[in-house]
Order: C-alpha cells, then sequence, then structure tokens
C-alpha cells in the first residue's frame, strides 16, 4: 500500500511541476523572445521483486519481476525555436533571423539575449533599456572600416560626429547646345564701333623672356559676315629696367589672316597693377567690302584691365546684343564651401559645328581652364554633324585665390577662404548639339560639403549605418553575435538573459553572415514562441495527470482504512 502512494505522490510532484512549467510559459506568452520551457517525464527507480532467469533445455527464460516506484520530471529544456516577428518601425530594435545571441555587458560579466528591444541612454551607448546592460560590438575607424580583429567594446552612437567635407574632383554636363543659336553682334554707330577690354594681363614675365599671348576675337561688318581678329599682347617694358616712375608696358597688335586688319598701341599699368594709360586706340578694318560692306573703324579702351599675378584673361565686350549661353554649377572645396562656377558658351560664327567656352566663379577667386600657366583660358568644343561631340569633350577646371601663378609655373594659392586650390575633371561628351533649346545641367558630381550625422539604421549584418546631413551614409559600428555549441545548457538569469553554464559550452563570437548563421532585422523584435493552444492541450493533459494519480493516492487511503478497520 505505501509503495503506491509513493508513486502516486510523485505522479502529483511531477504533474505539478509540468503545470508550472506550462503556467510560466502561458504567462510570457508576449515577452518578447521569450524561449517555451518543456518538462520531460521519466519513470522513478524501480523495486526488483524478482530478477529474471535464462531458458533452459525444459522451461523459457523468466523476466525480471519490477514495481516502479512512481514517476519524476528528468529534464526541463528550453526550445530555441525562432519566434515570429513584430514590427515596431524603432530602428534601435533588432532581430535575430537564425542562431545566435547578442551579448551585453554587465560591469565585467557577459550575459546573452535574443531580446533586440535596444534604446540610446544619454551616452549614446546602445543599452537594454530594461537592465541597462551594454549590447557589444566593433567600432568602425574614422574612415568607416571595421576590422574583425578588434576587440569588441560597447557600442556608441556618435551623436555628434561629422562627415568630412571632400573637394569636388570630377563633374559632367548633359543637354543640348542649340545648333541655330545666334551669335554675338557689334552694333554700329556710322562707320564707328565701341568696345572695350577687360580682365587681366599676367605680370610675372620680363622683356627678356617675353610674355605673349593671342586673343581671339570675332567681329562682325555691316552685312553681318564674321571675321576672326587675333589681338596680341606682348611685355615690351619692365618696372625693374629703370628707376621709377618707369611702368609695366604692354604693346598690342591687331591682324587677320588677310591682312585687311590693323591697329596698334601701348598699355601701361601702374605697380600697384592698376590701369595706367593707353596709346594708340583704334583698330582698322580696311577692304572688308564683301557683297557691299563698308570699311569700319573700332575705338578699344584698356581702362578696366590689370596687372596681376593672376592668369591672362582678357575679354573684348561691347554694349549691346550679348549672345553668350551660360549654365552653372555649384562645386564644394575642401573645407566644404561651396562656389558657383559658372560656364559660358559662345557659338563660333565662322565654324558651324564650333562653340567656345569659358568659366568664371563666384566671389574673390579665380578660375580658369587647363594648364594655368598657359593661355588656354577658353575651350572649343566641337560637333559631328550628327550632333555628338567630336572633340573637346574633357576638360581640367582649377579654382584658386588670387596671385597663385608664379613665374608661369603651376604652383596655386589657397581660395580666399583657405581651403585647397579646386581640381575638376570636367567631361562634356554627354552634350550634344541639335536644334532646340539650350539645356545644359549638371549630370554628376562628387565632393560634399561637412555633414552632421542625420540618421541610423542597421543593415541584415548588424552594421550600423550613418546617414548624414550632406546625402553620405558611413558605417559606425557592426554588433557582434555569439554562438554556443548546446543553446540549452544556458543558465536563465531573468530579464530574457542567459549566462554561460558548464554545458552551454563557451561563447563563439562573431557576426551575422560571418561565423553565424543568422541574420539581423531592424526595426523589430522577436516575439515569443510559445504556442497557446499547444500549452492548453499540454495543461489539460497535465491536469488530469494530476487528478488521476490524486485518485491513486486516495483509493491507497481508503484501502490503508479498510485494513485498520479489520483490527475492529
Amino acid at each position: 500500500m505505501l509503495r503506491s502512494l509513493i508513486s502516486g505522490l510523485s505522479g502529483i510532484r511531477s504533474h505539478q511541476t509540468a503545470l508550472d512549467v506550462i503556467g510560466n510559459n502561458i504567462a510570457n506568452i508576449n515577452t518578447p523572445s521569450y524561449k517555451a520551457s518543456r518538462a520531460s517525464f521519466s519513470d522513478a527507480l524501480s523495486l526488483t521483486l524478482k530478477g529474471g532467469t535464462p531458458p533452459t533445455e525444459t522451461r523459457g527464460g523468466l523476466n525480471p519481476f519490477q514495481i516502479g516506484r512512481g514517476s519524476t520530471i528528468d529534464s526541463i529544456d528550453t526550445i530555441f525555436t525562432q519566434g515570429s516577428l513584430e514590427t515596431t518601425g524603432n530602428p534601435t530594435d533588432l532581430t535575430i533571423a537564425g542562431e545566435g545571441f547578442f551579448v551585453m555587458r554587465h560591469g565585467q560579466e557577459y550575459l546573452y539575449t535574443r531580446d533586440g528591444s535596444f534604446a540610446v541612454d544619454a551616452t549614446g551607448t546602445l543599452v537594454d533599456p530594461n537592465t541597462g546592460y551594454a549590447v557589444q560590438g566593433r567600432m568602425a575607424d574614422a574612415s568607416g572600416n571595421i576590422m574583425s580583429s578588434t576587440p569588441i567594446t560597447d557600442i556608441k552612437l556618435p551623436i555628434e560626429s561629422l562627415f568630412p567635407a571632400r573637394a569636388t574632383s570630377s563633374a559632367s554636363l548633359t543637354g543640348n547646345l542649340d545648333a541655330h543659336a545666334e551669335t554675338g553682334k557689334i552694333p554700329f554707330i556710322g562707320d564707328t564701333a565701341n568696345a572695350s577690354f577687360s580682365g587681366n594681363l599676367n605680370a610675372t614675365g620680363t622683356t627678356t623672356v617675353p610674355t605673349s599671348y593671342d586673343k581671339h576675337i570675332v567681329i562682325y561688318d555691316y552685312l553681318g559676315n564674321a571675321h576672326d581678329v587675333v589681338i596680341n599682347f606682348t611685355k615690351s617694358q619692365d618696372s625693374s629696367a629703370g628707376p621709377p616712375p618707369i611702368l609695366d608696358e604692354w604693346t598690342w597688335t591687331a591682324s587677320d589672316a588677310s591682312g585687311a586688319v590693323s591697329g596698334t598701341g601701348v598699355i601701361s599699368f601702374k605697380a600697384d597693377g592698376s590701369f595706367n594709360n593707353s596709346t594708340g586706340n583704334s583698330i582698322t578694318c580696311t577692304a572688308w567690302g564683301t557683297g557691299g560692306a563698308s570699311d569700319i573703324n573700332i575705338d578699344v579702351d584698356f581702362v578696366q584691365m590689370t596687372q596681376t599675378n593672376a592668369p591672362f584673361s582678357p575679354m573684348l565686350s561691347y554694349p549691346v546684343e550679348d549672345e553668350t549661353y551660360q549654365t552653372s554649377m555649384l562645386v564644394y572645396d575642401s573645407l566644404g564651401g561651396t562656389h558657383n562656377v559658372i560656364i559660358n558658351f559662345e557659338k563660333d560664327p565662322l565654324n558651324a559645328n564650333t562653340w567656345r567656352w569659358s568659366i568664371g566663379v563666384s566671389g574673390n577667386d579665380e578660375a580658369y581652364i587647363n594648364d594655368p600657366a598657359g593661355p588656354a583660358y577658353s575651350q572649343e568644343l566641337v560637333f559631328n554633324p550628327d550632333g555628338t561631340v567630336k572633340t573637346g569633350a574633357t576638360a581640367n577646371l582649377v579654382i584658386e585665390g588670387p596671385g597663385g601663378i608664379v613665374d608661369g609655373t603651376t604652383t596655386l594659392s589657397n581660395l580666399e577662404n583657405g581651403a585647397d586650390p579646386i581640381r575638376i575633371a570636367l567631361n562634356l561628351s554627354d552634350l550634344v548639339q541639335f536644334s532646340g533649346a539650350f539645356t545644359p545641367v549638371p549630370s554628376a558630381r562628387d565632393g560634399h560639403g561637412v555633414g552632421s550625422l542625420d540618421n541610423i539604421t542597421f543593415d541584415d549584418t548588424g552594421t550600423l549605418i550613418g546617414t548624414f546631413t550632406n546625402g553620405n551614409s558611413q558605417k559606425l559600428a557592426q554588433i557582434v553575435l555569439a554562438d554556443f555549441h548546446n543553446p540549452a545548457g544556458l543558465v536563465k538569469v531573468g530579464g530574457s538573459m542567459y549566462s554561460v553554464s558548464m554545458n552551454s559550452g563557451a561563447a563563439v563570437i562573431g557576426t551575422a553572415g560571418a561565423g553565424i548563421r543568422a541574420s539581423i532585422i531592424s526595426n523589430a523584435v522577436e516575439g515569443s514562441n510559445v504556442d497557446l493552444a499547444n500549452e492548453f492541450t499540454k495543461m489539460i493533459i497535465a491536469q488530469r495527470g494530476f487528478e488521476a494519480n490524486s485518485r491513486v493516492v486516495t483509493t491507497s487511503d481508503a484501502i490503508l482504512g479498510e485494513l485498520i478497520n479489520l483490527k475492529r
């Protein structure tokens, strides 16, 4: 009788433990990343009444006679199946899809969790908001590189970090240059036109090594015929050639291929580079009578010209009827400053498929094309008959501060704001020339200003990526994961945390997709893997088991009562 009582009692205890496990599972049905537990039954040690015997020639063998002592809970196992995905919209909420655990630091101790409901504390550290434990990973260097050899540490969001500025180094234009664009015309009063030169003559040359530049201009006669005229500027006297008040002087001459154009004069400049005086201020165009056109004179003044170390940049201008087409492009310097580059296009009246273009820049800085030591401050862009670019598709733009050219070399000065000079490889190969509107616009351009951290995201490898206000993004850190040979051997320590036990094995540290078979999903948390219907089923079974074992106890008690009554 006592054996049946003990068996019934053990059954009651076992089913009570099973109900405890089931109740805990149901209680954590809404706990993020909770892993359900399972109670496993086994029979208790049996009492052997008679041992088994082997068979003989005359009779068969006998099995042992044993009476069990009831049941016991053999193990309570944690079931590490994947929980459901619950979207939160919070970028610091992370889910592990696959194996592994987040590594959390608690003082000098490391704990492990599947719950990725993280937040950022006042120091910028990524933490579990319920416990304050810091999420572990590897921080990126200033260039956004994350080295696997770097020791793991607290993940910190560099809230005040800046993405450094980068100077523009390449750009391109796309769009159409109107094949039927008008070309510039000079207005005449009687037989005379007025024009003026502005710009700079480079002061670094000497008369012993003469500085000589040619400037091509286009002049129209009365009938609208275009003529190419060359104005040559040659340094003829240095201020160093004698005592003051000897000034720098330049001789200019005008000519054309036919010999019909003549004109010469002298321009002098003061010591500070400003205009002093000029003589011979007229260009005569003789025998331009083709088709009945008359001779013309052009009165030119040079008052707006200067002589400094800046590039050679004379420009001939007329009072009205300018036919220059213009677009602009914003570029960045090494400090993140912006500069508006103006690109001027002028159709060549002598060549239908040719344009000349030049550049300027906002502010007091200077801009030019190609070699700053040479005369190429404008460039030709020639198109094929099918409208595509033939030659002149590439150029190097240079933007620098004043006075950058020294002795005809390409020594560049810093910009007005102290930034390095800007060198830009410009690609014009996407431009076309068809009859239609003038539409060139920048189609690609690198470089950017300084940016502050604007947003963060995690990719599927657990890499923290920062997006900055200048449109750039960079890796900031990467979360590490831990895996175990026997995850079921981990010890639950509360707060959805686990610690290592003697049977879990040591933590194997890796990252999602590299050493750990998992991926990270952001803006979501892993839900509980408790199957409520299954738990209710097991609860009913455990309840019935508890009741049945209770009946064993009450029946055994009734029989013992009958035995006691035999004495009466």
